[in-house]
């Protein structure tokens, strides 16, 4: 995907400044300028705060240029932070501009740069991700405007649609074990918070067992495994955060003489938000556009005992 750099939206700041070098030189798009601290150590900082929370996938961090190794090699140790979270530490190298921390994928509104001992003296710091607008990150059900599918169907009272209905309807397929699947492509490209996946109902716990160990996708990446819980319903697998257009349940490869693991589903949901491009007067991000509210009367609002074997 193309990341939009992030940086250049926010506001810059760092704990004090020498001379006229402020902090907004790091993110003005000239590696040939530089942010620098009066303060040396390791409680000094450097940071950007981006317009609102956003998906970022990685941060590049530009050293002062000089003809000095003794200025350069300051950038030794400084650690890379998303909010509370740390992503990356410099490991200065003779000669090296440009240290890249590369498929970070967290979700955050501010980058920091903390000293590793020295004063901090950054050229320049560029943050790519995926904004969202503030106040807009509601998630919905993606899956229930989607298009369902499974590799056959038992019987045709089980077809793949089944899943995104919001009734207690269940999936069923002919081919058991891990070449089995079930999936749901959504309207767009997404960004995908959590995924809840429903057991079929029953009152024989063989039938309910099947779920053990089925595996759930977006696109080609695994996000989770189903550990089955006797008397659990509902799996949820949270705090996803990727983008990608496709939900994915694979069949397990668990089985035994006495459990045929056929994939069994009563709902898949998939939180989230589909993205969309607009244009601003500075540049290309990428917010969220809120799908419509699911009428009431087709809502899906939690699962009672099924009567079905």
């Amino acid at each position: 995907p193309e990341y939009t750099n992030l940086a250049r939206l926010g506001v810059a700041s760092q704990m004090d400044t020498l001379r006229g070098y402020s902090a907004d030189k790091s993110i003005d798009g000239n590696i040939s300028t530089f942010a620098h601290t009066e303060t040396n150590g390791t409680t000094i900082w450097w940071k950007v705060v981006l317009p609102s929370r956003s998906f970022i996938d990685n941060i590049r961090i530009y050293n002062r240029q000089s003809k000095y190794e003794l200025t350069k090699v300051r950038i030794d140790g400084v650690t890379v932070w998303v909010d509370e979270e740390q992503v990356g530490t410099v490991v200065y190298e003779s000669g090296k501009i440009l240290y890249s921390f590369n498929y970070i994928s967290v979700f955050g509104e501010e980058v920091t740069a903390r000293g590793g001992g020295s004063c901090l003296q950054l050229a320049e710091v560029e943050v790519y991700g995926k904004a969202f607008e503030i106040g807009q990150t509601e998630y919905r059900n993606l899956a229930r405007l989607g298009v369902a599918s499974q590799i056959d169907t038992h019987i045709k009272e089980t077809t793949a649609d089944n899943a995104i209905d919001g009734t207690e309807s269940f999936t069923h397929t002919k081919t058991k074990g891990p070449t089995a699947w079930w999936k749901v492509v959504l309207p767009s490209r997404s960004f995908i918070d959590n995924i809840r996946i429903y057991n079929r109902q029953s009152k024989y716990e063989l039938t309910k067992v099947r779920i053990d160990g089925v595996t759930v996708w977006v696109d080609e990446e695994q996000v989770g495994t189903v550990v089955y819980e006797s008397g659990k319903q509902k799996y949820s697998f949270n705090d996803i955060y990727v983008f990608g257009e496709e939900v994915t349940v694979k069949g397990s490869a668990k089985a035994t003489e006495e459990v045929a693991f056929f994939l069994c589903l009563e709902e898949v949901e998939v939180y989230g938000v589909p993205e969309m491009v607009i244009e601003t007067n500075r540049r290309d991000i990428i917010i969220p556009r809120l799908v419509p509210d699911i009428p009431e009367e087709h809502s899906f609002n939690g699962h009672s005992a099924s009567k079905l074997q």
